[in-house]
């Protein structure tokens, strides 16, 4: 009888079956791998080479994704300068988030980083700031990765004011903290607003009518509110501050101090 049938390409892995009689001339020996020193391209490529197949994609994380990591996420991501987001709402693959910067296409790109890593798309609701505006996007990018004060609750009446109307909102933060209040125009400006507000237990509302600088499109407005244990020098501005200037101030002199900062800000239109 002949030898066992073999499988293509066997001859590469094993020796052929020795034959079972003696008299039966034996099967054909396999080839042997090459010695070290010879040159392996040399060799005819194999008649039917296996395809080789692509690097598979990252995926997404499997299973539900929980709110730490989707927390997590927003705190270690790095846009850039003037770029900032934070969380409204977090669930089980669900996040809204409030941004803040001065043009839509970091935000594009976090959009579909978020999406391939956590597997959902994220609801972004972008606040577009000016760029006289865009040392408050990096001081709000700066503390959200320090240990923090709680954040006083700061809510607007309107995200849309007229030129000539009432501006007006509340503030609640805990009665022994200092609250202080500005507003932070289109051209970089930092108003202190604490003559406009009045303060009752755990409560604070503030009430003034704002002045568009200029005719024409409505423009972005900051109204930004700092809780802390105790009054900070910078914070107490009596004339309308540079920007920049300012919120650098204001974190030295907290760190001089060895305070905490709460900060909470709202976002609105002037003019229009």
């Amino acid at each position: 009888p002949s030898a066992p049938p073999r499988s293509a390409g066997s001859d590469l892995l094993q020796e052929a079956a020795p034959p079972r009689r003696a008299e039966l001339p034996p099967a054909e020996p396999a080839r042997r791998d090459p010695e070290p020193s010879q040159n392996v391209a040399s060799l005819p490529p194999p008649s039917n080479p296996a395809p080789v197949a692509p690097d598979p994609a990252p995926a997404a994380p499997r299973g539900p994704v929980g709110i730490a990591q989707i927390s997590d996420y927003l705190r270690d991501y790095n846009g850039g300068d003037c770029f900032y987001v934070s969380p409204v709402t977090i669930a089980t693959r669900e996040a809204k988030i409030e941004a803040f910067g001065a043009t839509p296409a970091p935000f594009m790109t976090f959009d579909s980083s978020f999406q391939s890593t956590l597997g959902f798309e994220p609801e972004i609701d972008l606040r577009q700031v000016t760029a006289a505006q865009c040392p408050v996007v990096d001081f709000l990018a700066r503390k959200g990765l320090q240990r923090t004060q709680r954040a006083p609750r700061l809510t607007l009446k309107s995200d849309r004011v007229r030129s000539g109307q009432e501006l007006s909102g509340t503030i609640e933060a805990r009665p022994d903290s200092n609250i202080e209040i500005f507003l932070v125009a289109d051209d970089g400006l930092v108003h202190n607003l604490g003559a406009y507000g009045k303060r009752s237990g755990d409560t604070t509302t503030f009430s003034l009518r704002v002045e568009a600088s200029a005719t024409g499109d409505s423009k972005p407005q900051m109204v930004v509110a700092v809780a802390t244990s105790r009054p900070i020098p910078a914070l107490k501005i009596t004339q309308p501050s540079n920007a920049e200037r300012f919120f650098r101030q204001t974190l030295e002199d907290a760190s001089r101090a060895n305070q905490l900062l709460g900060i909470s800000v709202r976002y609105f239109k002037l003019g229009g």
